[in-house]
């Protein structure tokens, strides 16, 4: 039951209007994901309420978890999240500021402005803000004394990597899953926590080449990870961490993982939106929630931003900009480096105008509809609003690179998640009149490189995209856009998508996906490949770029052997015959070529 202090406000204002609230209270994924996030119920009690059927009995049981287990401080968060869904629960939250109202003044003044009690000022004195020379896309900082709480779950990560297992188990090695929203900075702590072990991972990738399996008769690669295990395990004593980013179950990795393999020098990290679970007998799992930032995490990281842009601030002014971001860290970061970018640019902008311009566009702008009950969409139209203002302050820019930023990020839209520079520099023809005009305007010798990079730093001021400096790629740097941002520009950009594919796909210079070097040997580079059958898969909505197209510029070929099988499906029968892709995907990508010329297909 609740503490006898609750049952004189919060208990008593469920008790008195239970039956007016069940009716009244709609459960919505937003209202939900609003009171996970600030810990007024467990993400078990929302597994368990997803299960309800109808919203009647689902309000019910909230109602219940609320009387029983909250306190009087958790008013304010409870109205917040209500008032955030205030369309839908307009007259629940009326119920709960009169029974505030008929309480004393100084309880109806503390709960009578919910949002004012979330902001707790914080302290962030300007020798605590300690400058960076580079603010990682999603800056997920590293262990140290000012971020305790996840310090702490770092530590707990790492020792569970390196617990021994029972070798009698079909999963006899460290097994670990990182799940969360996305946004929440799974990846990042990944990163953070693999370790390089001096080119290991390309030395075991030219081993496999030289072993001739990287074109293996197997679709499922199954060969080819049985015999990446054995030369991970070749390289005892030295420990290798292995990560697989992103999935989806553990269904879809079972196959890939040394299972029933003597190994003692492999552990595995998986990261995942929903909680990776094994069956039982298999072995064991260690599962770890990644969460928001903690308040004094995201104080800590906005002032460390602002700094870097000698932005002077209140404690206050963070601590509104922590309440109003939800402690999201690709949310958070982004709004930070949008004040930061704008002033750099010479004018004058606040948290108080970026918060008010934030609330003004989202008035405005229409994010498409999702699920019901998708948990993570209220943050993700934050997002669709912070990433919005900042390709609308590009725009504005009278910066000479503005506009080849702006085409970088419209194209990267389309491709993986690590950005193919060489596909922009190479063959895009808007991108190749974009530099024209920059040298023209700049009056300096630059090279094409060169021109670039400059648009890209435009670029990461704004936390739309990530650089990292990296020897192996040809140009010496590594561009990422991040997952969540890549799909929000998607959707912001939605209305000319064909538009911007067409130009990707029809420039003069588009690339075949093979090619001879001067020796006259075959000659593969990555841009050739997963980023060409990436393009395609999106170009694969649109019939009219297929026809006019694919035939003469696509692969159907390398779309198969990376895996775009619904795409596959979907152009086969955009150009003919409906039984063609059961027919494709039952042959190998190396003989499809041969195979795609003798069909009788119908094609235009």
């Amino acid at each position: 039951m609740a503490s006898s202090q609750s049952e004189g406000i919060l208990e008593k204002t469920i008790k008195e209007n239970f039956t007016e609230l069940r009716n009244a209270l709609a459960v919505s994924g937003n209202l939900l994901s609003c009171l996970e996030q600030n810990k007024i119920i467990t993400d078990e009690k929302v597994a368990s309420l997803g299960k309800i059927d109808g919203n009647g009995n689902k309000a019910e049981a909230l109602l219940k978890i609320l009387r029983d287990s909250r306190t009087d401080s958790d008013i304010p968060v409870i109205m917040k999240a209500l008032s955030d869904d205030i369309s839908s629960n307009s007259k629940v939250l009326k119920i709960f500021e009169q029974s505030m109202a008929a309480g004393s003044q100084l309880r109806h003044d503390h709960f009578t402005n919910p949002i004012t009690c979330l902001r707790r000022e914080t302290d962030c004195k300007a020798e605590n803000f300690a400058q960076i020379p580079q603010i990682p896309f999603l800056p997920f900082p590293k262990p140290d004394k000012n971020f305790t709480g996840r310090t702490k779950f770092m530590d707990d990560v790492i020792s569970a990597l390196q617990l021994s297992k029972n070798p009698s188990h079909q999963i006899g090695f460290p097994l670990v899953d990182l799940h969360g929203l996305g946004g929440h900075g799974k990846t990042q702590t990944a990163q953070s926590i693999a370790e390089q072990q001096a080119g290991i991972i390309e030395k075991i990738t030219r081993e496999l080449k030289n072993q001739g399996i990287k074109h293996l008769p197997e679709n499922d690669g199954i060969l080819l990870a049985s015999k990446f295990y054995d030369s991970i395990a070749s390289k005892s004593p030295n420990k290798i961490l292995v990560i697989f980013d992103n999935v989806e179950g553990f269904q879809e990795v079972e196959k890939y993982l040394p299972v029933n393999r003597n190994v003692d020098n492999i552990a595995v990290l998986l990261t995942s939106v929903e909680k990776i679970t094994i069956a039982i007998g298999m072995g064991e799992i260690d599962t770890y929630k990644v969460d928001i930032l903690g308040e004094d995490e995201a104080s800590e990281l906005v002032g460390k931003i602002l700094k870097v842009g000698s932005i002077v601030c209140t404690k206050s002014e963070v601590s509104l900009l922590v309440a109003e971001s939800g402690r999201i860290p690709v949310t958070l970061c982004i709004m930070a480096r949008i004040i930061v970018s704008v002033n750099m640019g010479g004018s004058t902008y606040s948290i108080t105008k970026l918060l008010q311009e934030m609330k003004d566009k989202s008035k405005l702008l229409r994010y498409p509809s999702g699920p019901k009950h998708n948990l993570d969409l209220q943050y993700k139209k934050s997002l669709y609003t912070c990433v919005k203002i900042a390709l609308d302050k590009l725009q504005e820019s009278k910066d000479v690179y503005a506009p080849m930023a702006i085409h970088f990020i419209e194209g990267c839209a389309y491709f993986h998640n690590e950005c193919p520079i060489d596909y922009f520099l190479n063959h895009v023809t808007t991108f190749k009149q974009d530099i024209e005009q920059v040298l023209i305007e700049v009056f300096v010798p630059l090279k094409p490189m060169e021109v670039l990079t400059n648009a890209i730093r435009l670029l990461s001021r704004f936390s739309l995209i990530n650089t990292t400096p990296d020897k192996k790629y040809e140009f010496g740097i590594k561009v990422e856009i991040h997952r969540l941002v890549q799909a929000t520009v998607r959707l912001i950009q939605k209305y000319k998508e064909r538009d911007l594919l067409e130009e990707l796909i029809c420039c003069k210079d588009y690339p075949k996906f093979k090619s001879l070097d001067q020796g006259g040997k075959l000659k593969e580079t990555y841009f050739l490949s997963h980023p060409t059958a990436i393009l395609w898969s999106h170009a694969s909505n649109h019939e009219d770029l297929i026809r006019k197209y694919f035939i003469e510029r696509g692969s159907l070929s390398n779309m198969i052997y990376y895996g775009f099988f619904n795409e596959v499906r979907k152009i086969v029968e955009l150009l003919g015959e409906k039984e063609s892709a059961r027919k494709i995907l039952q042959v190998e990508p190396k003989d499809f070529d041969s195979m795609f010329l003798e069909t009788d297909w119908d094609l235009p």
